[in-house]
């Protein structure tokens, strides 16, 4: 069944199902009832036409409905289509789902065919689309991430990503802009980086005279209309600016530095932090109602430790870049080093494996990767141990089961240097040489 998401910022928002035909306006009669005097009794509404389209009605308002900034009589709506009545923003979420295959067969059971095949189609098309943006995702808990990501996306309401430093949460920020429809810019902006001194100015823009050396120039915030702006780290947004954010959030509403004249803004907000802003709040860190303002909808980043399922994709994915760049074969992973690469906690996340990834690639150079290649790359990998039940993995025993790979392929191959690095998909002075490091020469012999 369709829905229509409805916003009137910053405090107002609903989700309600569309039957056949709904009714808006300010009467109570209206299935969608909204309280403003200026809007007309029974304003609009949206009805389904025999052909399982839907329309949008101006009923002779006194204030019309707009799509586009322009006003219409009656409209179809599409999948994602956002049309407006005064201050209230409507988007329209058709949820059907069309099987063309099962649709021109008979089938006995057609409701659980309609939700396996539907499940497992969209969760392919996610994949799919993000893929085309450099994400991969693998674990159901990531498919779950992004399709609330698909879903929030297009409610036009503050979202807050949490995460730990280098989950990725700029590409969440950047998902939500693309899949939004929204045709304005999209700005990021580390608040980290935020000085006090310039933060009016910057943010709400400037005229000529308003102090030594201003010009007219729009700030920040005039820039991102029709677009979404990220807030990356709010934690560490200054005491100073937060009340000032907190008050351009309440109406959207800004006042270049020398101007009278006040402009609304039409932005997304969205915020990310790796910091429990809740506690910081208790500490007096962060303001409440500020928090409030930017949680309207949370979505949790879960790191890469806990969906280590993506990190021989995502390692993959970066190796196949690098291969079209660099002109060198893709490397291959062995089984030992893949084991460290499992066993490693990456502290750094997504942003810690692509920062591998690349140092491998330059220094293998499309031959194996194996544990040695590891520990020369990354300090922090000779750290790798099991489980409490299971003994530290030591650098001696990656260095024996190195030795054991060489062996077993000499073996196989009775002695053949050239078949065994082909085998062990090294280059054969790559062999030789590790043939010398572990001493091991004499085994053609055998």
């Amino acid at each position: 069944m369709p829905h229509l998401s409805i916003r009137r910022y910053p405090d107002y928002f609903k989700i309600t199902p569309i039957i056949d035909r709904i009714l808006i306006g300010r009467d109570d009669k209206n299935d969608i009832v909204l309280g403003d005097p200026e809007i007309s009794r029974f304003h609009a509404s949206i009805k389904k036409n025999p052909d399982g389209n839907y329309l949008i009605i101006d009923n002779d308002s006194k204030n019309g409905v707009y799509i586009n900034d322009k006003r219409i009589s009656q409209s179809f709506l599409d999948d994602n289509s956002i049309f407006k009545i005064l201050d209230y923003t409507f988007t329209f979420v058709e949820e059907t789902f069309k099987n063309k295959e099962s649709s021109s067969k008979k089938v006995t059971d057609e409701t659980t065919v309609f939700v396996c095949n539907k499940k497992k189609t969209v969760n392919d098309n996610l994949k799919k689309r993000l893929a085309e943006d450099g994400i991969i995702i693998e674990s159901h808990k990531m498919i779950e991430l992004y399709s609330d990501v698909m879903e929030y996306a297009i409610m036009d309401i503050p979202v807050l990503i949490i995460g730990e430093t280098g989950t990725g949460k700029e590409l969440v920020a950047r998902s939500l802009h693309k899949f939004s429809g929204r045709n304005g810019e999209y700005i990021t902006l580390n608040c980290t980086a935020i000085n006090d001194t310039i933060f009016e100015s910057e943010f709400f823009g400037t005229v000529k005279g308003a102090f030594t050396g201003a010009v007219n120039r729009d700030g920040i915030l005039a820039r991102s209309n029709n677009g979404t702006i990220f807030l990356d780290e709010i934690g560490d947004m200054s005491p100073y600016i937060q009340p000032k954010f907190l008050r351009f959030l309440e109406d959207m509403k800004i006042t270049r530095v020398g101007d009278t004249a006040i402009n609304r803004v039409d932005a997304r907000i969205i915020a990310g932090t790796h910091q429990n802003l809740k506690k910081m709040i208790l500490e007096k860190k962060f303001r409440n109602d500020l928090y409030q303002r930017l949680a309207y909808l949370e979505l949790n980043i879960p790191p890469l430790r806990n969906r280590k399922e993506e990190i021989f994709p995502i390692a993959m994915h970066f190796f196949e870049q690098y291969s079209l760049k660099y002109k060198w074969k893709i490397p291959h992973i062995s089984d030992s080093a893949m084991k460290i690469f499992m066993e490693y906690d990456w502290p750094g996340n997504v942003r810690e494996l692509v920062r591998i990834a690349m140092r491998l690639f330059l220094r293998v150079k499309g031959e194996t990767i194996f544990p040695d290649d590891l520990f020369k790359v990354s300090k922090d990998l000779c750290s790798v141990s099991h489980s409490q039940n299971n003994s530290v993995k030591t650098k001696q025993l990656i260095f024996d089961e190195e030795k054991d790979n060489i062996i077993n392929a000499l073996k196989q191959t009775k002695g053949n240097k050239k078949r065994a690095s082909e085998l062990l998909g090294i280059g054969r002075a790559t062999l030789y040489k590790k043939i010398k490091k572990h001493n091991i020469s004499t085994i053609e012999k055998n």
